[in-house]
């Protein structure tokens, strides 16, 4: 597949969000978290529905891709997090949010996202087939997967959650099919003059900026916590729009930041395993030091340490064992 920059740089920028938004360090400032979370992991789901492709064949081959991809990456870094007791060896093949819990519970993104792939991948085969209104089908995926997840709201209730995040899927399917939507339209988002593009960012971050007024303190995607959902879509929506118009504008440039973003990008699954117990110890360090140290001092020492420990990480997981990473070489 033809890798795109913008997709790539829009990686990069979604894993730095994931990052600043697990920052706990005490004197961060809340409504950053509250901000970031309400788009962050969405963009995620967008990012992959760019990636879709609707005469894409259905079969095993590429069930066994996503396995090798997603779904092996998450095994492992599960058994690296995990001990091997009979309860976490169950916990981890359920592979929800809550189940994950104790071990690194960012790894719940894993199996929802490859159950997602599996389930969306097999609809747009389906849709491929009909011979007219392809379209059509695809726009009503929206409000199907709405109805369907305001059924799982209904009736299910489970103290761990579904499997693999089930009741996550309607909704990362409709961000995924605003993904491909938006992929699609990349040539006149592009062709939009510098006047249109500078009201479609002022427009987009006044709507991100909705996510204070939701009734919830901050959007959990990973547990299905979104509060009022049509103020949760509102508000992604215009973080999206956000990444996605400064992601295409940096893949215009050739310098060292791009290719630096590139490199981000196309090593996610590394970075987003790791993240989570180096931000812990950074965390330890600050309180150490005890000093009131201004948020944007806080949120690049975190981030400075985690491409340090995340860039040999991934250097040596290439050479020793890339399935980490998702390679699909075995």
């Amino acid at each position: 597949m033809k890798r795109f920059d913008y997709i790539d740089i829009m990686r990069a920028l979604g894993i730095i969000l994931v990052i600043i938004g697990h920052i706990n360090y005490a004197n961060i400032n809340s409504n950053i978290k509250v901000w970031v979370y309400a788009f962050h992991m969405p963009l995620f789901f967008v990012i992959t529905g760019m990636t879709l492709k609707l005469g894409k064949k259905f079969n095993k081959d590429s069930v066994i891709k996503k396995i090798k991809r997603i779904y092996v990456p998450y095994l492992l870094w599960s058994l690296i997090y995990f001990s091997l007791t009979p309860r976490n060896i169950i916990y981890t093949l359920y592979g929800s949010h809550q189940a994950l819990k104790t071990g690194n519970s960012s790894l719940w993104f894993l199996p929802c996202l490859f159950l997602s792939c599996l389930i969306m991948e097999f609809i747009f085969s389906m849709i491929h087939k009909i011979n007219k209104y392809k379209q059509l089908y695809i726009y009503l995926l929206i409000p199907i997967s709405i109805f369907v997840f305001a059924l799982c709201q209904k009736f299910i209730n489970l103290k761990l959650g579904l499997p693999f995040g089930l009741e996550i899927v309607p909704i990362a399917i409709i961000f995924m099919v605003l993904g491909y939507l938006i992929h699609q339209n990349i040539n006149k988002i592009e062709q939009l003059n510098k006047y249109s593009k500078i009201f479609v960012v002022i427009v987009s971050i006044m709507i991100s900026l909705t996510c204070f007024c939701n009734n919830v303190d901050y959007v959990l995607m990973a547990e299905a916590r979104f509060g009022n959902l049509l103020l949760f879509f509102i508000c992604s929506l215009g973080g999206i729009s956000l990444i996605v118009l400064f992601s295409l504008w940096l893949s215009h440039f050739d310098n060292l930041i791009k290719e630096i973003l590139k490199f981000i990008g196309q090593n996610t699954i590394i970075i987003f395993a790791v993240q989570k117990p180096i931000l812990a110890l950074c965390q330890k360090i600050l309180e150490a030091i005890s000093m009131n140290i201004p948020d944007v001092f806080v949120i690049v020492f975190y981030l400075i340490v985690i491409g340090i420990v995340s860039f040999f990480t991934i250097k040596i997981s290439n050479i020793y064992l890339p399935q980490l990473n998702g390679s699909e070489k075995v």
